[in-house]
């Protein structure tokens, strides 16, 4: 869940589901156990990704589905 375009689906299809959001609880935790100096860009990026980047692109994301209520699908 670390890119914009994921994130905004996944509000979409909540409102779709049930209308509104009532809470938004933003947890999200990878890591790799390894020596630090064996730490690719890879996993680096995938750590902070999933740590970071996610939980910071959800809180504006999920502003809208939770000021506004719609009716349920």
């Amino acid at each position: 869940m670390a890119r914009a375009a994921d994130v905004r689906r996944l509000f979409e299809e909540t409102r779709k589901a049930f209308g509104s959001l009532d809470v938004l609880v933003n947890n999200a935790g990878v890591f790799q156990f390894e020596p630090l100096e064996a730490v690719t860009e890879n996993e680096f990026h995938r750590s902070f990704n999933t740590n970071v980047l996610g939980p910071i692109l959800t809180i504006p994301g999920s502003g809208e589905a939770l000021r506004t209520p719609t009716a349920a699908a």
